[in-house]
C-alpha cells in the first residue's frame, strides 16, 4: 500500500492511486468491463492478496491486473503474490507498471500526465484516506493460525526486553488510574473507552459493550452504516442498469447508429423506456449517472459513446 498516493472514489469504485485511475480510464476507452478489488485470495504462504482490477468479457473473468509504481520493494512483493496466485487460478494475471501504463495511454490517445494530475487535484481525493474502515484492504480480515503463532512469538521476544516491560507496565498503571476508584458504595470497577465516532474517552463498567460516548455519536454511527449499505445497493443497481443499457445498444445497433444528433432525447426515451420503468428512473440523467457516474454527462456525449459501442459489437 502506498501511503503517499491519492485515493478516492471514481464511479462507485475506491481507487488507491492516480495510476489506478489512469488504468480505469484506459479500460473505459477500450470499452472493457471491470471490477475493482472484487476478490480476496488466500495464498499458500499464509498471506492474503486482493488484486486491483478484474477484467470481464461477457460477464466472464478473463484477466486479473495489478497496478504498481516503480518502487522496487513493492514490485518484488507484487511479483511474489502474483506467482503464488497463478498456481491457484487458471486466469491470466498481469503486473502493469508506470512505463507500461504510459505506453498504453499513448497508444489509445490519452494523456498520462493530465490524467494523473486531474486525480491529484480532485477535491474528493486525499492522502492516507485508504486507512479508514472498510476502505482499508485489511478491514475484516482474520489472522490465520500461522500468523497468530508468529505474532505470539514476536510478542514473547519483545517482553524479554526489560525496557519494553517497564514501558508496558507503566502504560497499564496509567490506564488503571482512570478507573473509578470511589469507595462510596459497592460500585463496579470502571474502565476507560474511546468513542468510535468522536474519539472522546468515557467510563463504563468492565462488562459493558457500549462503543459510543453519547446517543448523538451512536446515531451518527447508525447513519454511517445506513449510508454504506445504500452505497453498496446503489453500486449493484447501477451495474445492473449498465448491463441492461448495453443489451439494448447491442440489440438495436442499427437504430443507434442512425440516430441524428438533433433528435437524441426522444430517441433515447423510446429506446430505454423499459429500463426507465423497471428501475423507476425519473429521466435519462439517471441512466447517465448509472453508466458514467455523472449526472451532467451530455446526451450528445452519450450518443457518441453508444455509437462506438454499437460499432464495436
Amino acid at each position: 500500500m502506498d501511503f503517499n498516493s491519492y485515493a478516492g472514489f471514481y464511479r462507485n469504485n475506491y481507487l488507491r492511486s492516480s495510476y489506478e485511475f489512469v488504468y480505469a480510464k484506459c479500460l473505459e476507452r477500450l470499452n472493457i468491463d471491470y471490477e475493482v478489488e472484487e476478490t480476496t485470495y488466500f495464498l499458500e504462504n499464509g498471506t492474503s492478496y486482493k488484486p486491483d482490477f478484474f477484467l470481464y468479457d461477457n460477464d466472464e473473468l478473463v484477466k486479473i491486473v495489478e497496478i504498481k509504481s516503480e518502487y522496487k520493494s513493492r514490485i518484488k512483493k507484487a511479483k511474489t503474490q502474483i506467482a503464488l496466485l497463478q498456481n491457484q487460478v487458471d486466469i491470466t494475471i498481469e503486473l502493469i507498471r508506470k512505463k507500461q501504463l504510459k505506453n498504453l495511454c499513448k497508444k489509445i490517445g490519452l494523456n498520462f500526465y493530465e490524467l494523473t494530475q486531474s486525480w491529484i487535484d480532485n477535491k474528493n481525493t486525499s492522502k492516507n484516506h485508504v486507512l479508514e474502515g472498510e476502505l482499508n484492504p485489511l478491514f475484516g480480515k482474520k489472522h490465520t493460525q500461522k500468523t497468530k503463532k508468529l505474532i505470539g512469538q514476536k510478542s514473547k521476544e519483545r517482553f524479554k526486553d526489560k525496557k519494553f516491560r517497564e514501558k508496558h507496565s507503566n502504560a497499564v498503571k496509567k490506564a488503571m488510574k482512570k478507573v473509578d476508584t470511589s469507595k462510596l458504595g459497592n460500585k463496579k470497577s470502571r474502565i476507560s473507552k474511546r468513542c468510535k465516532i468522536c474519539g472522546d474517552e468515557f467510563l463504563v463498567i468492565e462488562t459493558s459493550n457500549r462503543k459510543f460516548c453519547s446517543k448523538t455519536c451512536a446515531a451518527a454511527n447508525a447513519l454511517k452504516f445506513s449510508n454504506r449499505k445504500q452505497k453498496i445497493e446503489r453500486k449493484k443497481r447501477n451495474k445492473e442498469i449498465r448491463k441492461q443499457v448495453k443489451k439494448v445498444i447491442n440489440s438495436n445497433s442499427e437504430f443507434i447508429l442512425s440516430i441524428p444528433y438533433n433528435d437524441i432525447s426522444s430517441s433515447f426515451e423510446k429506446l430505454f423506456k423499459e429500463i426507465l420503468i423497471k428501475y423507476n428512473l425519473k429521466d435519462l440523467r439517471n441512466i447517465a449517472f448509472a453508466f458514467y457516474g455523472d449526472y451532467s454527462y451530455s446526451m450528445k456525449s452519450m450518443l457518441k459513446d453508444f455509437k462506438r459501442i454499437a460499432q464495436t459489437d
